[in-house]
This record gives structure tokens, C-alpha cells and sequence, in this order.
């Protein structure tokens, strides 16, 4: 099976003193929030449309990644494919009114999981001046979570949230540590109060954006991408 999420990114140069110097536009956004089918190749690709009068060389680098243990992944951009992620990439010249493209491969091999992915993209002539592109991803196994997992019926919402969040579902344990991963990987505590089998958790630290709740409880692991407005 294979998925194509697309989002643009389009790049202009403007000229200034006889220089040129990068500006961009993101399309629909910088961030593709997926579901992975559980077995099989799924594609997600992000394109850079280059529409200026020169060709760019668009290079690239990863920011954060944290992809389950188990998950088959590469990656490839305009011109090459690359075995897992490697430390930088390098597109073939994007000529004017072309696309270069990133493309995040996943195949979770029936494992579940959730994960981000996070790039910075930018003009090798301009390397102070890119976009971060952020893939944020899970995947249900066809088996299922473990039964006997703390986390195996768990439910998170409203998402988007505002002031708060719920999650419901929990067995008679907790989670020991409850923690939300904002869209540049940075991890921050959150207060909860856990009552039942029902916790509030307090998003009001939060600044709005894209984030990742994560959950632990001795082995066990639970991402859920949500938004804070």
C-alpha cells in the first residue's frame, strides 16, 4: 500500500543589492500529521517548488527523530534514497518552475507505535534562513495493544484542546511520567490531576501549536498527537 500526503513548500529568492536572499512559504503547513497502515511501504512526501529564475540546491538535515524500535524507514529527496536517516542530504538542482520533494518511508511491520520526524530544508546558499518540516506518525498493529497494557484502552480528547485535556481508559495503575513534546522535540512537564480512571491534564503552560502527549508506565509507551489552540 502506499500513501502520498503532500504538503508545498514554495521557495522564492528576492534580490537586494545585487544579492540574492531566501524567502519561503509553507502549504498547506510545515507539519503532515499521518496514520500508518500497519504492514507495507507508505510514502509521505513533502515537495519544494522552486519559483525563481535559477536553479536551487536545496540541502538537508535532521532536527529530531524518534521512529519506533522495530519500524523499516528511509528516506529520499529529489534524486536519491537513503538507507534509515542519514546525518544530511543533498537534492539534485531544483531547475526554475520544478519541484524537489523530501520523502519520509515508513513500514511498521505490525508493530504499534507512534513516532515524529523533523527536517530542516534549505538553499545551500543560505543556510541561516530554512524551514523545519515536521512528520508526526503512529500506527496500530492488526494484533493490537497487549491487554494487559495500562494503555490499551486509553482515549485522549477534546483535540484540539484548549485550557485542558482528558484521558480515560486507564487499568488501576497510573502513568509515571506525563510529558508533551512540542514540534521542535523539546519535551515539557505537564501537571495532571488523576483521579479514577480519568486524568485532567493542565495545557495552560502550553503555547498553541502542534504537540505529541506521551505517556510511560514501567515498558510501556503511548504517544498521541494533539494541538493546543
Amino acid at each position: 500500500m502506499k500513501i502520498s500526503c503532500i504538503g508545498l513548500v514554495a521557495w522564492s529568492l528576492a534580490s537586494a543589492s545585487g544579492l540574492q536572499a531566501q524567502t519561503f512559504t509553507v502549504t498547506p503547513n510545515d507539519t503532515m500529521w499521518v496514520v500508518v497502515p500497519p504492514s507495507g511501504i507508505s510514502i509521505f512526501d513533502i515537495y519544494q517548488e522552486n519559483i525563481t529564475s535559477a536553479a536551487i540546491d536545496f540541502v538537508w538535515s535532521p532536527v529530531f527523530s524518534d521512529i519506533p524500535a522495530g519500524w523499516d524507514y528511509s528516506m529520499c529527496d529529489l534524486g536519491h534514497c537513503y538507507i534509515g536517516l542519514p546525518a544530511t542530504g543533498a537534492m539534485d538542482p531544483v531547475q526554475p518552475g520544478e519541484q524537489g520533494f523530501l520523502g519520509l518511508n515508513l513500514n511498521p511491520q505490525n508493530i504499534s507505535g507512534s513516532g515524529m520526524v523533523q527536517l530542516l530544508v534549505n538553499d545551500v546558499n543560505d543556510p541561516n534562513n530554512g524551514q523545519v518540516l515536521t512528520w508526526i506518525f503512529e500506527s496500530q498493529a492488526t494484533i493490537g495493544i497487549n491487554e494487559a497494557s495500562p494503555f490499551a484502552n486509553v482515549s485522549v480528547y477534546p483535540n484540539p484542546a484548549e485550557e485542558a485535556m482528558t484521558v480515560s481508559g486507564f487499568f488501576d495503575v497510573r502513568p509515571e511520567h506525563l510529558t508533551a513534546i512540542d514540534a521542535m522535540g523539546r519535551r515539557i512537564a505537564l501537571a495532571a490531576n488523576m483521579g479514577g480512571k480519568t486524568i485532567t491534564v493542565d495545557l495552560t503552560s502550553l503555547a498553541a501549536g502542534h504537540y505529541v502527549l506521551e505517556m510511560s508506565q514501567g515498558d510501556q509507551l503511548l504517544r498521541r498527537p494533539f494541538i493546543k489552540r
